[in-house]
């Protein structure tokens, strides 16, 4: 085995890069908050639209907090004119509404803020679209209503503050014996504690054991010799890896053959997951057309993969193609769903395809002009889902010459934006970092610390492995 040593100065400082210090994301009027100061909360279901009148009439199934001064309530939509159209019989409400009859109402996964109509009950006018309240939960009302059960029952998990992420120096920890690496993937393959890294290259993949003084070069010992692909996925609750288009499984010592998957040429993005049905391994990839395929662990003897094919979750334009994807908990219930980066937009698209899909201002509550005010777009981006806040569901970074933004999954479907924590590792960074994150670079995120959040890892064409950490740490990296 080849080792790499990792020097007290690679570890400390032999490359060390200031950025920028650390700040906070948070809305200005968190939904937590609001709940907490609200006299009353309540939940409907939608019974009766009276298009005329532009009316909603919508039947008292709970109330969460306070009381409801009627079984019944009526909304009368006025602004914006045509969003009665989306108004569907049997969908939810949701009533944040003072003792004085001002409400922000949620219907129609739009908010509200409100007024009473004098000498009627439960009945109010909307004034205008909830801008703060959106910017607090920008979800569909559906989720809305996890979201107030969950605070009703103290269980609330919505992230409502997080800090800037990679705001610690920048270090070079570790020279790898790989050249041109391809896509660098993290993980704890042999279940130490440790993170390994497996990295691809024109000359085939690489397996990376810590030993803890150091990254030892296992790829023939961990059955590995000779194994290829243009990408990687690991999942460790099942202890199973996809290599290209090889399934391989982790007993804690070696990977061995568990079959291929007839993955397809225009592939936009492929995950390895515990099938809800059964628990085995499940394949999940979406084309660039946005067609999804399962494959399905193979019957024993079997080595195919069986191959299923799911709803186009968008139509092929050519105008409009992806640049990059991810598959992740990016769900409104914490389920598995796709975010796709276009040129000019970033939508989330669910697999069942049963779900409308969700824009920018859907996922963070904002138009992307805000973040984006010179409107470079996307195009060159590079690509990583990621968590950087250590709270365990994946996040989406974007990076580019000009910048870029962090979507910081904060549960429930939405998500903050950080620009800041992008800068920090781009081009445009107060100080150049020495690595430039284009389509396609290899970077993973990976637990270094016994404490905090995931680090990023970034390793450049002649292998230096440089570790970006999410905050500044209180102490070394331990790779």
């Amino acid at each position: 085995m080849r080792i790499v040593h990792l020097t007290i100065a690679m570890l400390v400082a032999v490359i060390a890069f200031a950025v920028p210090a650390q700040a906070v994301v948070k809305p200005k009027l968190p939904i937590s908050q609001e709940f907490r100061k609200i006299d009353n909360v309540i939940i409907g279901k939608i019974t009766g639209i009276d298009a005329e009148r532009r009316l909603v009439s919508a039947d008292v199934t709970e109330v969460l907090k306070g009381k409801a001064a009627a079984q019944q309530m009526r909304v009368q939509i006025v602004q914006p004119a045509d969003l009665l159209k989306a108004v569907v019989v049997g969908e939810p409400v949701v009533v944040f509404a003072r003792n004085n009859g001002a409400a922000s109402i949620h219907l129609a996964d739009t908010w509200f803020a409100s007024q009473p109509l004098a000498n009627v009950p439960m009945a109010w006018r909307t004034v205008q679209e909830g801008t703060v309240m959106r910017l607090g939960f920008p979800g569909r009302t559906s989720a809305l209503v996890r979201v107030v059960h969950d605070l009703a029952a103290g269980r609330f998990a919505l992230l409502e503050e997080v800090a800037d992420p990679f705001a610690g120096e920048i270090k070079a920890i570790a020279k790898l014996n790989i050249s041109k690496p391809t896509f660098l993937l993290a993980g704890d393959f042999t279940g130490d504690g440790k993170t390994d890294l497996l990295a691809g290259s024109p000359d085939g993949a690489k397996l990376f054991v810590n030993g803890g003084s150091g990254f030892e070069d296992a790829t023939e010992a961990w059955g590995l010799k000779g194994a290829g692909g243009s990408r990687a996925c690991y999942d460790s609750a099942i202890g199973c890896l996809l290599l290209g288009a090889k399934v391989l499984t982790n007993d804690g010592k070696k990977f061995s053959p568990a079959g291929e998957v007839d993955l397809p040429a225009d592939l936009l993005a492929v995950a390895i997951v515990r099938s809800p049905a059964d628990s085995k391994p499940q394949v999940l990839a979406v084309t660039t057309a946005g067609q999804v395929l399962t494959f399905e662990s193979p019957a024993a003897g079997q080595t195919q993969w069986t191959k299923k094919t799911g709803p186009a979750l968008w139509k092929n334009d050519a105008a409009t193609p992806p640049i990059a994807a991810a598959i992740g908990n990016f769900a409104e219930d914490g389920s598995a769903a796709i975010v796709v980066l276009r040129e000019a937009e970033i939508t989330r698209y669910a697999l069942d395809g049963k779900t409308p899909p969700a824009d920018f201002t859907r996922l963070t509550g904002d138009r992307l002009g805000v973040y984006d005010k010179e409107g470079r777009g996307f195009k060159g981006s590079a690509v990583l889902a990621m968590d950087v806040n250590g709270d365990g569901n994946l996040d989406f970074v974007i990076v580019h010459e000009g910048g870029g933004m962090v979507l910081i999954n904060r549960g429930y479907g939405a998500f903050f934006v950080s620009v800041a924590g992008a800068k920090a590792i781009s081009p445009s960074a107060g100080k150049k970092p020495p690595f430039t994150l284009t389509s396609g670079a290899p970077c993973a995120g990976a637990k270094l610390r016994p404490e905090g959040p995931p680090d990023l890892l970034v390793l450049s064409a002649d292998g230096q492995l440089y570790d970006v950490p999410s905050r500044a740490p209180a102490e070394p990296a331990t790779p």
